[in-house]
């Protein structure tokens, strides 16, 4: 047995194990963060009027909310794949859960193929449905169909990610998102600076960043250290068995993803109604917080593996365990962060945004309402990664769409086209939201009955030798 899979299944320090096999999934999430702050800050120091420069810098921050729409469904069959392949391999059956992997490997190749080709050439429409005018929409519409050529080995990457989280290796995938983003401030720089570009500059960086790393995924899923998870050429055929049950629980986080990043591109929609100096700000604010979220976010997907792996093994108390230990060690972080981070947000806004720009006063009030909120959010992460560990991807589609479709846009609404309020009204609907749906997570959690979803899927793997 691993060290990882005793810190899983058997370690008394439940906190220390998380806390081990989570500092390389923080590195990992932080790094894969630093793709999209790296386009954001070249940008902003791009020689230009500062009006091109906001105008280019509000495009990246508009189009995010349409980047991860499109990763929706890669992330939840990612989510179905990594539970059920937890799940087995605390039931030592790793037949089964390599059958998974592999399925999970084609489905993604799949699906990215088929949404670089739909983003490239719906990128167009899709900027005028969310009422992108002028140089945001021009720039808009570049960004994506430059990044659009990403998504293939982004999804194998998700599915590679997926594979090795669940047998706890965390380590491995940080090694390869490293080599991902040096690679991309490397050529981002050079193309910017040495070649002139603009944002086309930032978005080619980006994708070939993050194609670099699909060679090494595809080799490490067939040969690693860890071989009782290699792929066999019969786990990557097609097993429609396989792919319907990744699809049945793979489908409410995929929904609950898409949901998600539908309602955040409705929220942008709202924001074009501003000055794009104070959609910068705003979308400065988020990326800043995003990355203060990993943290915890990263704590959460190990819980997720914990989570599965002993719902598998059927030690249930240890299951719940590591929820309420994963809640402690998040909170502990983001406290402390957030003591530390205040007083320097305005230092940290100024890095991604151009000394001339209006947006700096915008992003650092803005990033003020974000960090106070981000206990609430820590909850959130570590609630929601606990249903999806034990199988319960329905109650993260509840909350999930909860959280942006039943709370925030209505109050959304309600503050900028009823009170008339500023630009604030945007916070102050992101606040409410976040502490109305930590209500509903505790109350769903008391609601999972922490049983192994596998068996049936089990039985038939088995049967097929």
């Amino acid at each position: 047995m691993s060290n990882k899979q005793h810190y899983i299944l058997y370690d008394k320090n439940i906190i220390k194990g998380l806390l081990i096999l989570s500092i390389p999934v923080i590195f990992s999430n932080i790094l894969k963060s630093v793709h999209d702050l790296v386009d954001m800050y070249f940008v902003a120091k791009i020689n230009l009027p500062i009006e091109v420069v906001d105008a280019q810098t509000a495009a990246i921050t508009v189009t995010s909310s349409i980047m991860m729409l499109f990763q929706a469904l890669a992330i939840g069959l990612m989510v179905a794949g990594g539970a059920l392949m937890s799940q087995y391999l605390g039931a030592k059956d790793s037949a089964s859960a390599r059958r998974v992997s592999g399925q999970l490997f084609i489905s993604c190749t799949v699906i990215g193929i088929l949404c670089n080709i739909i983003l490239y050439f719906f990128a167009p429409g899709i900027m005028k449905l969310m009422n992108a005018e002028g140089l945001i929409y021009d720039y808009s519409v570049i960004y994506l169909q430059y990044r659009s050529f990403e998504l293939t080995g982004l999804f194998i990457f998700y599915a590679y990610q997926a594979t090795r989280q669940s047998t706890g290796d965390t380590l491995t995938p940080v090694i390869l998102n490293s080599s991902s983003i040096i690679l991309n401030i490397i050529l981002t720089a050079l193309l910017i600076n040495l070649f002139g570009m603009d944002i086309r500059g930032a978005a080619l960086g980006t994708v070939i960043g993050n194609m670099i790393i699909v060679v090494p995924s595809i080799l490490l899923l067939i040969k690693s250290n860890n071989y009782e998870m290699n792929l066999q050429l019969e786990d990557i055929k097609p097993d429609f068995p396989v792919l319907k049950k990744l699809m049945i629980i793979g489908a409410p986080a995929a929904f609950s993803q898409g949901l998600t990043s539908l309602g955040f591109a409705l929220v942008n929609t709202f924001s074009m109604r501003f000055d794009d100096y104070i959609i910068t700000g705003i979308g400065a604010g988020n990326r800043i917080n995003s990355l203060l979220l990993y943290p915890t976010m990263s704590i959460g997907g190990v819980v997720s593996t914990f989570v599965g792996q002993n719902i598998g093994a059927e030690n249930i108390k240890r299951a719940k365990d590591s929820m309420k230990s994963g809640l402690i060690l998040s909170l502990t972080f983001t406290v402390i962060g957030l003591f530390i981070l205040i007083p320097l947000r305005s230092n940290i806004i100024s890095l991604l945004l151009n000394e001339e720009s209006a947006a700096l006063q915008i992003g650092s009030e803005y990033l003020m309402y974000l960090i106070l909120n981000l206990p609430c959010l820590s909850i959130y992460q570590i609630m929601n990664n606990t249903f999806q560990g034990a199988g319960r991807t329905d109650f993260s589609l509840l909350t999930s769409s909860a959280r942006l479709w039943i709370l925030r846009i209505p109050f959304v609404i309600l503050y900028l086209d009823v009170l008339k309020t500023s630009y604030l009204g945007l916070a102050y609907a992101m606040v409410i939201s976040n502490i109305g749906i930590c209500l509903l997570c505790f109350i769903l959690y008391y609601k999972v009955d922490f049983k192994p979803r596998t068996n049936k899927l089990q039985k038939r793997i088995k049967a097929l030798g």
